[in-house]
């Protein structure tokens, strides 16, 4: 029955509940996008300043696309409003693009009190790394006293995901343009075959993120196409007069942090193929183009 009241909190009341210990405070719920999807969230914050607030946002907690982000931003306690905004990601278990990560900010909500719970319902605003809009919806969170005054664990807000995202409405990936479509990514040795229409390979490569010197060869067919290619974060270009055969992409080095990783996109007519290569030096992936 307290579950069954939760959720009934959590999905028809379009609030955000309020709690704080020891100037820290919690809120869980989730982002509503205008195309009805729901995806859950949480932010914990600290007032490090009078009026000024840093912590951490969570993102499809439980899910598949998990990301912690830190956020930054501005308390009112006398009138009774918030801001804040996410501004990097922390870590992510997500696979998709970091170029196409939507940071979330909101600006002056009102936090209510409702049944003696403060509460926070408004709309945010989602952007790019590089500024422009990606998203925008409404914003429904319920703090962490009310998941006490219910009972609520962890093990709970699982099913409360699950319940989420088994719903009919929400079980589309979030809409940002072109860009949310789904990345395959390639690990070392992968050998993908892809049926191919047009006349010619047409491909596009790029570093999605900061650049980090990240350097790959290209063959085609065993013929080397791009030797020692610095991936930048503007696309290259590169067109093959062929349209089938074996493409292979060989990680040169690591660049300067972390893994190679190089955004590939293909185009086959009016057709876009998006995957994403994560490779340490020396590894390869094959890629091979059929009729």
């Amino acid at each position: 029955m307290k579950f069954k009241l939760f959720i009934v909190l959590f999905l028809n009341t379009a609030v955000l509940a309020f709690s704080q210990v020891d100037n820290e405070y919690e809120f869980v719920g989730a982002l509503q996008i205008p195309n009805q999807q729901v995806i859950t969230y949480k932010i914990i914050f600290t007032e490090v300043e009078k009026g000024k607030i840093e912590g951490e946002s969570f993102t499809d907690f439980f899910g598949v696309d998990f990301t912690k982000s830190k956020i930054i931003g501005t308390i009112n306690k006398r009138k009774n409003k918030i801001s804040f905004t996410e501004v990097g990601n922390i870590s992510s278990t997500s696979t998709k693009d970091t170029a196409t990560f939507c940071y979330i900010s909101v600006e002056d909500l009102k936090i209510k009190s409702i049944a003696k719970n403060r509460v926070l319902h408004g709309d945010f605003n989602g952007f790019l790394a590089n500024g422009d809009s990606c998203a925008s919806g409404t914003l429904n969170l319920v703090g962490s006293e009310v998941l006490e005054k219910f009972n609520i664990n962890n093990d709970s807000l699982k099913k409360i995901d699950s319940i989420l995202k088994s719903q009919k409405p929400f079980d589309k990936p979030v809409e940002v343009g072109s860009l949310t479509e789904n990345i395959l990514q390639l690990k070392n040795d992968d050998k993908i075959s892809i049926k191919w229409n047009s006349d010619k390979i047409v491909i596009n490569v790029w570093d999605g993120s900061k650049e980090d010197n990240d350097m790959i060869s290209i063959y085609f067919n065993d013929t080397l196409i791009e030797e020692d290619l610095v991936i930048m974060n503007d696309k290259k270009l590169i067109e093959i007069p062929n349209n089938t055969g074996v493409l292979k992409i060989i990680a040169v080095n690591t660049g300067d942090k972390g893994q190679n990783t190089v955004n590939i996109l293909l185009k086959d007519n009016d057709e876009l193929k998006h995957m994403m290569s994560v490779l340490n030096a020396g590894e390869e992936v094959l890629i091979k183009f059929n009729l």
